[in-house]
């Protein structure tokens, strides 16, 4: 059987498609010329809604749309217009700017320096060494464990980067701290973006001088980077004063018209094996500008315990606490305790600000010789000072 051929309906009902394409090309054309005459947010959102279908002409829209969208997000340059730009466009080339935009608006809002990179001067400023102080972290976190966590973290970061003297969280010690950091940390997020924030305080002398949020992925270098950029109000408020500089040196000059002493003096040092170089510098030295101030006839300087050490002489002990790093000096047969008041001062502090220093404990040594010696009331090795923890 032979079935008649439909070769005329066929072409028919592709001539029909290609007519129908060839219209909804050039209506496509159309909007997309009128949607970019206009040049506008709206005009290429109502093209893409009008012609969803994939071509090279919703390439060039989608495109031009988000280019729009972030500018008009820019000039808006708020935290919301930036994350509805996101919303829609979450992957784009304006995806990171947008985020970082939006991020460091809403951290200004919260009251937040926000870090994503090290600021220029940044091992500048934390290479200083400019607060030699003792510094406790103290952590508000409320659970225990968290608690000890972040203490031990921060204390360990202060050591590695030699900044301040810290105190160790696992000691209680018989001093108070020169500097208390209290410290609050919890996760931050701003725009999809996990931060590290920590909340911190700077406590000095019993009342709170600074208070700092601070959010980055590592918040310990730049919180510690802040602290140290403010250094001059931690050395107004803790520095010598002014008034007690000119007394001290005044004192000290009429100390040097009137050396030197008679006799000789042997002073024997005492540093154990913990001690710090800032406790062995600042002995060095000390020993150096006693020598150069010509204070008595013969002075003679030995480490502890030295068999050279002449039974001779008045005898003076200088110990460096390994603990406080806080020198003491004191008489043979004198009670511990009964030398010069020196706990407030550390051996860093001593060697940042010498002038001061170096010439009142002088006039200190001076003053401790001026007593009339104790006699024996025990052994005959000198006593030591020894800050042990309080409490295990």
């Amino acid at each position: 059987m032979i079935t008649p051929s439909r070769g005329p309906a066929r072409v028919s009902a592709f001539a029909l498609a290609v007519f129908l394409f060839l219209c909804a090309s050039c209506a496509t054309r159309r909007d997309f010329r009128a949607a970019t005459e206009q040049d506008t947010v709206e005009a290429y959102s109502r093209f893409l809604q009008e012609h969803p279908e994939k071509s090279s002409y919703a390439s060039l829209a989608k495109k031009r749309l988000e280019e729009l969208s972030f500018q008009k997000a820019r000039q808006e340059n708020t935290f919301e217009a930036y994350m509805n730009f996101l919303a829609q466009f979450p992957l784009g080339p304006f995806a990171q700017e947008a985020r970082s935009r939006a991020e460091d608006l809403r951290s200004a809002e919260l009251g937040i320096r926000l870090y994503r990179a090290p600021p220029a001067d940044f091992f500048e400023v934390v290479a200083s060494r400019a607060l030699p102080f003792r510094i406790q972290v103290v952590s508000l976190n409320t659970d225990e464990r968290e608690r000890r966590h972040i203490e031990k973290k921060w204390y360990e970061e202060l050591v590695r980067r030699g900044l301040f003297l810290p105190l160790d969280p696992a000691k209680v010690y018989s001093f108070s701290p020169d500097l208390t950091l209290k410290v609050r940390e919890s996760s931050l997020n701003l725009s999809g973006n996990p931060y590290l924030l920590v909340e911190a305080q700077v406590v000095a002398r019993g009342r709170t001088v600074r208070s700092y949020r601070v959010a980055a992925d590592r918040v310990e270098k730049y919180l510690l980077y802040e602290i140290y950029r403010d250094a001059s109000y931690l050395r107004d408020i803790l520095w010598i004063p002014p008034e007690e500089r000119k007394k001290v040196e005044e004192a000290f000059q009429r100390l040097k018209s009137a050396a030197p002493l008679k006799g000789t003096i042997v002073l024997e040092f005492d540093l154990d094996q913990q001690s710090s170089h800032w406790d062995q510098e600042m002995v060095r030295v000390f020993v150096e500008f006693l020598k150069q101030v010509n204070l008595c006839e013969r002075l003679l300087v030995y480490p502890r315990g030295s068999p050279q050490s002449p039974n001779e002489g008045i005898r003076l002990f200088l110990r460096v606490d390994s603990n406080s790093h806080a020198p003491s000096l004191y008489r043979q047969w004198t009670p511990p305790g009964s030398g010069p008041d020196w706990t407030s001062w550390n051996s860093a502090w001593i060697l940042e600000d010498q002038d001061y220093f170096f010439k009142k404990m002088t006039l200190d040594l001076v003053a401790l010789l001026a007593e009339p010696e104790k006699p024996a009331t025990r052994s005959p090795s000198p006593p030591v000072r020894i800050h042990r923890p309080i409490a295990p």
